[in-house]
């Protein structure tokens, strides 16, 4: 029977486990952007003319942003967006630090 760590190595190495890893360390950013500006989720839906529930299930990472919406949404946050395509070791280590800067934030009103 294979050990827990010897799964988990091998869901880590899955595309949808990378695409959950990324959505979790932007929505983490957009938090940690929000707490910077002193804003909750109803003045950022307000601010970016989306309703609070498309807020809601952004900041869940339950929607797939496009470049244009991660650009409007940075713009309604005063931050800029960086896109950077790295060797795929490199983008592993990229997470795992990203994961270690973050901790899972409260709902905010």
């Amino acid at each position: 029977m294979a050990s827990f760590n010897t799964l988990f190595a091998t869901v880590r190495e899955t595309p949808a486990y990378k695409q959950a890893r990324t959505k979790l360390d932007l929505t983490r950013q957009i938090e940690s952007r929000m707490r910077q500006l002193g804003i909750n989720k109803t003045e950022l839906a307000l601010r970016s003319g989306k309703s609070k529930a498309y807020v809601t299930k952004m900041l869940r990472g339950e929607n797939n942003f496009t470049i244009d919406s991660l650009v409007a949404l940075a713009e309604t946050l005063q931050a800029g967006v960086e896109i950077r395509l790295v060797p795929a070791d490199a983008a592993s280590d990229a997470l795992e630090a990203a994961e270690a800067r973050h901790t899972i934030l409260p709902e905010t009103a």
